[in-house]
Order: C-alpha cells, then sequence, then structure tokens
C-alpha cells in the first residue's frame, strides 16, 4: 500500500471509530475531547511554539474552548452540526492532499508547506461546495443556499490557513511534526489545525447569522 493508501486508510479508520463514539456515547466522546485538548495545549503546542511567549498559548486554547463548547451544545439538539468543524475540515484535508499528491504541480507556498499545491487547494475548496451543495439538498442544515454556497470557500481557506499556521510554526522550530500519537499522522495538532481555524469561522457566522435574522 502506498503512504498516500495508508493514510488514508488509516484516517477513515481513525474517523469511523471517532464519529462512532461521539453519535454512540456523546458524553464520552466530550471527555475524550477535552483529554485531546489538553494534550495538545500542554504538550504538543509548547513544542512547536516559536516565539515561545506564553500569550502565543491563546491560539490553541480559545479555539480549543469554542470547539468543545460547540459539541455539547449540539449534540443533543442537531448532533451532526456538533461535527460539522471536525468534518468539514478534514475533507478539505483529504481532497487536498489526495488530489496535490496525484494531480499537484504548482506549489503555493513551499517555503511554509512545500507539498501543498494550486491543485489541492482548489480539491479542497471543490469538496467543501459539493459537501455544502449536498447538506442544503438533503435538507440538514437551516442556513440559507447563499450563506452555504459562498462560505464554503471561505470554510476551506480557513482549514487551509490554519494548517499554514502549524506548518510554519513547526518549521521555525525545524520540526516535521508535532508529536507521533497518530502513526502515519503526526501528532493530534497535525490534525487539528484545520479543525481549529474552522471552528473559529462557524462560530463567527453563528453570530453574524443570528444578527442578521
Amino acid at each position: 500500500m502506498t503512504n498516500v493508501g495508508s493514510r488514508m486508510y488509516t484516517g477513515i479508520v481513525s474517523g469511523l471509530l471517532f464519529f462512532g463514539l461521539y453519535r454512540l456515547v456523546p458524553s464520552l466522546f466530550v471527555c475524550l475531547l477535552f483529554s485531546l485538548a489538553c494534550w495538545m495545549v500542554l504538550v504538543e503546542w509548547p513544542r512547536v511554539n516559536a516565539g515561545g511567549n506564553w500569550w502565543l498559548y491563546g491560539y490553541p486554547l480559545l479555539p480549543l474552548v469554542l470547539l468543545i463548547t460547540h459539541v455539547v451544545s449540539w449534540r443533543d439538539t442537531h448532533w451532526a452540526y456538533g461535527v460539522y468543524p471536525f468534518v468539514a475540515a478534514w475533507l478539505v484535508d483529504a481532497a487536498g492532499y489526495a488530489v496535490g499528491m496525484r494531480w499537484g504541480k504548482h506549489l503555493c507556498w513551499p517555503s511554509i508547506s512545500p507539498r501543498k499545491t494550486w491543485e489541492g487547494v482548489a480539491a479542497g475548496v471543490g469538496v467543501l461546495i459539493v459537501f455544502h451543495a449536498a447538506l442544503l439538498i438533503f435538507q440538514a442544515t437551516t442556513y440559507s443556499y447563499w450563506l452555504m454556497l459562498s462560505g464554503a470557500p471561505l470554510v476551506a481557506i480557513a482549514a487551509m490557513l490554519g494548517d499554514f499556521l502549524v506548518s510554519w510554526h513547526k518549521r521555525q522550530r525545524g520540526i516535521k511534526d508535532t508529536g507521533a500519537l497518530l502513526p502515519g499522522h503526526g501528532g493530534l495538532l497535525d490534525r487539528f489545525d484545520s479543525v481549529l481555524a474552522v471552528i473559529v469561522v462557524v462560530k463567527v457566522v453563528e453570530v453574524l447569522w443570528s444578527i442578521a435574522i
């Protein structure tokens, strides 16, 4: 099995276990998420924090708090929306990685992330537009058509910028991964970097939407 295939396989299996726990035992999922958040803030972030400044802890800490409160708030009333930040971010990651590795030729920021390509960026945006369209078709969202379709590129770009941010910190520290907890995937922060950016966008949209209506 190729490296891409192996990474995709382990990612799918881990995702099924992760989301299966959320659906079957929500309270245990929240406890797991809290434990993962503590690990990222206390163990992995100090390893990659390029500035070494205490205020930089606000980056992973605030989005993680938003993420946990989001899951808790929606797990009983609209469980699918509770996992939207994970699904959206990881769809963008997976599409960008797969397409970039197979067809990517034009690097978009080689000094920060040497394997990210514009083809992968396009794939990430495209797959999220399709995902949002599917949510509208199956009436799985209360947001308007224009917000869902125009917001898809915004969420996708936020996911990629979250990835770039952690990649920049890693380059400054001269390390490849934030940790080694996930075989073939690096550390937890390597997998949650895009999720942390997406949850910030989600919460901003929620506030603006509540004001608009």
